[in-house]
């Protein structure tokens, strides 16, 4: 290669570049707890959220923020496997960065959505 000459780029092809242009417009937004009525889609919501945005989170960064050993429990909340005891949900709460009024409400949507039917 000569000194002045460019380095010449490999082509992309038109329909790689439409699939990227696509992927940055598929914008996650950050999910608004008032609208939700299921605590577990709210943390999923939110763990997709995080995911997407964040670098490096996971299932575990998730769990060690929010002070649980078993780095799946998040999941298995979500998946409807497991149940948030009161103090959970306040530790999930704090590990979503919810305000005071935020984490009241995620609380009693917990309590709610596990409320059993007399």
């Amino acid at each position: 290669m000569k000194k002045n000459e460019k380095k010449k780029l490999p082509e992309v092809p038109l329909t790689e570049i439409h699939t990227m242009e696509q992927n940055k417009l598929q914008r996650i937004d950050k999910p608004k707890l008032f609208e939700y009525d299921n605590y577990r889609n709210f943390i999923g919501d939110c763990f997709k959220y995080r995911k997407k945005n964040s670098r490096g989170f996971s299932l575990k960064t998730f769990s060690d923020k929010a002070g649980f050993k078993a780095r799946d429990f998040i999941l298995r909340v979500i998946q409807g496997k497991r149940n948030l005891s009161i103090e959970s949900s306040e530790s999930v709460a704090s590990a979503l960065d919810l305000s005071e009024k935020e984490s009241a409400y995620f609380t009693a949507l917990v309590r709610l959505n596990q409320a059993k039917n007399t």
